[in-house]
């Protein structure tokens, strides 16, 4: 089941991540050690005000190499380490939707997300460069997942993608 897209305002969030560069079938194998790297390190610190976890592009590159952070959402900003690091969500407006359903539909769940923001003369935050596209923040927020659910059918995914600030375009 797919939701309605949805501008939000977001403020800034503080959260946990590991970033990497990798192919889009290597995701859920490096997923599993990320996250567990993660939990790993939060739990040495004493963290237990995380959130969801998601997975944040950075950079997707013409050649399909991906440039992307394994995270979790915290409720203050904590120290990273090793290779831990401690970022922040940007504030901003979101084009947002929610896909209950297993994760091989995201790419379809994007596209569709794509469109809508073309039809409604909105434009990703986002440029060019030699690397691929880098966007502003694009993310993929597990709400429910494999860590909460067996079946995939029941898997629910939040895609949230920043909007273009009002005027960049024009200077």
């Amino acid at each position: 089941m797919l939701t309605l897209p949805v501008k939000t305002r977001r403020k800034k969030q503080p959260y946990l991540s590991i970033r990497s560069r990798l192919s889009r079938r290597n995701i859920p194998r490096q997923a599993v050690v990320f996250y567990a790297e993660l939990r790993d390190h939060m739990a040495s610190r004493g963290i237990e005000d995380w959130g969801p976890a998601f997975m944040r592009y950075l950079v997707i590159g013409q050649d399909g190499e991906l440039d992307m952070e394994f995270g979790y959402f915290t409720s203050r900003p904590h120290s990273g380490g090793g290779p831990v690091r401690s970022d922040f969500m940007p504030a901003g407006t979101f084009v947002t939707t929610q896909w209950t359903g297993p994760y091989d539909k995201l790419t379809d769940v994007n596209a569709m997300l794509s469109g809508w923001v073309a039809g409604n003369g909105s434009n990703w935050h986002m440029r060019p460069t030699d690397a691929g596209i880098a966007y502003g923040c694009r993310m993929e927020i597990f709400h429910l997942s494999i860590r909460h659910v067996a079946d995939p059918a029941q898997y629910r995914t939040e895609i949230a993608i920043l909007l273009e600030p009002p005027g960049a375009r024009a200077a």
